[in-house]
């Protein structure tokens, strides 16, 4: 049985996935985080709708953290 092929519970892929990026972007701060985003897009295989949410969370994070709050 291996990693690649569990099935996780609806959401979790996402949760996983952010976690992971999270972790990446801590230990590899010279990777960009578009490569991050699409490796855990992959490694994850998050579908188009998780994606998306994937997206959009980073984006308010990263407004959030820059400053640019409204």
């Amino acid at each position: 049985m291996s990693g690649k092929s569990e099935q996780f519970p609806a959401g979790e892929n996402l949760r996983h996935a952010l976690q992971w990026i999270a972790e990446t972007m801590s230990l590899h701060p010279e990777k960009g985080k578009k490569d991050i985003v699409f490796e855990a897009e992959c490694k994850f295989d998050l579908s188009p709708l998780e994606c998306e949410i994937l997206n959009q969370k980073l984006i308010s994070i990263h407004a959030t953290s820059s400053g640019c709050e409204g």
